[in-house]
Formats: structure tokens, sequence, C-alpha cells
């Protein structure tokens, strides 16, 4: 289990972009909020995974890539944007009854 002399050369990378990616969220948390900073690294992840599977990246098995996954990604894109424009809408509203 601890025989690191053997282990994947990208294991060691991914480790190190996984602690970027931790850091970037917090500070991506403090600055947009919790929600809409989840939203868009659950939207690029989604879109990221499209693309690894469809080219085949990383030795993986390609998937083909069809319409129907491209809707569905820029379906959850569209989403985060309405959430977003819909916050400052409601913030706008109240910030002119005060």
């Amino acid at each position: 289990m601890f025989n690191l002399q053997n282990m994947q050369p990208w294991y060691w990378v991914s480790g190190v972009i996984g602690v970027g990616v931790v850091i970037s969220l917090v500070q991506g948390m403090k600055l947009l909020g919790p929600t809409y900073a989840v939203s868009i690294a659950l939207t690029s992840q989604l879109g990221f995974t499209l693309m690894w599977d469809s080219f085949g990246w990383l030795g993986l098995e390609k998937v083909p890539f069809t319409f129907t996954k491209l809707i569905g990604v820029l379906a959850i894109v569209r989403g985060v944007l309405l959430f977003k424009i819909s916050g400052r809408r409601e913030a706008l509203k109240a910030a002119k009854m005060t």
C-alpha cells in the first residue's frame, strides 16, 4: 500500500492539483459565496470531464461526444448564470426599498 516507488507520476501531479483546487474553492467562497463558488467548480468539473472522455486523455477510453452531452453542460451553465443574475436582481430590489 505504501510502496511509493511504483506510483504513477500523474498521481503525484493530481495530488498537487487537488491542493490547488481546495485553496481556490476556499478563496472563491470568500469572494463569491459558497453556492456560486461550488456551482462554478462543479460545472467546470463536468465540462472538463466531458472533454477528457471525448478525447481519451489520461488513458481513458474514448466516449463519443454527442450533442445531448453538450446540451446538458450548457443547461447547467445557464442555471448557474440564472442563479447569479436572480441574486443580483433581488439585491437591487432590496437596496431600492431601503
